[in-house]
């Protein structure tokens, strides 16, 4: 198992470097210039009182819920600071993450790691409410998706998202008095045991 350490100064930023950030050209919108000190000292208060495993499972747990795969099969990542869409150059600013730390925590992210325990050594079997989860998934993927010719991949229909897909495991589940896993959890078997899975986007053609 990769540790990941991710090395933030505890020490908040003074509002003199915060308005000195402001000022900075992350890309060509200038989304820094959208936020306030408000904004940048809510990012600080979520991710500096943490400590070092909870600040790497805080940004695994951001990544996951704000990823959608693509149509190569990659993901694409919305960066949202209160409320308000910023490029990832700026995200990375306002939580004062090197860009290597993140670089390393996005490569976990691909690889499908959710979450780690404090100490947790070694590798974890599935618990029963994890298996139950792969095996519904299993189901769901063989009712809904479609096989790619000459391919291993399969496609999900572009109307489901991972989270809606989770929502309806948890509705069923609750229907019949069965626990469900979290929903890190269930990111993490989705990315884990279906990597071969893809939700493609909407793409729209136009006639000439």
């Amino acid at each position: 198992m990769i540790v990941v350490c991710v090395h933030i100064d505890c020490n908040s930023r003074t509002d003199e470097d915060i308005l000195w950030l402001l000022t900075v050209s992350c890309c060509i919108n200038k989304c820094l210039r959208k936020l306030s000190i408000e904004d940048i000292n809510h990012c600080e208060i979520n991710i500096k009182c943490k400590g070092q495993t909870d600040r790497r499972n805080y940004l695994l747990e951001y990544l996951h819920s704000h990823s959608k795969h693509d149509d190569g099969g990659g993901y694409v990542t919305e960066f949202v600071v209160k409320g308000k869409q910023v490029c990832k150059e700026a995200w990375i600013l306002v939580h004062d993450i090197k860009k290597e730390t993140f670089r390393r925590i996005y490569g976990e992210f691909q690889n499908g790691t959710v979450n780690i325990e404090h100490g947790n050594l070694g590798i974890k079997r599935p618990t029963e409410k994890t298996k139950d989860c792969i095996a519904w998934l299993e189901f769901f993927i063989n009712c809904v998706g479609q096989h790619q010719p000459d391919q291993t991949t399969i496609h999900l229909p572009s109307c489901f998202s991972v989270l809606s897909i989770y929502k309806q495991m948890v509705q069923e589940n609750d229907g019949y008095g069965i626990p469900s896993v979290g929903l890190s959890q269930f990111y993490s078997v989705f990315h884990q045991y279906f990597r071969n899975v893809i939700i493609p986007k909407v793409s729209y053609m136009h006639k000439k």
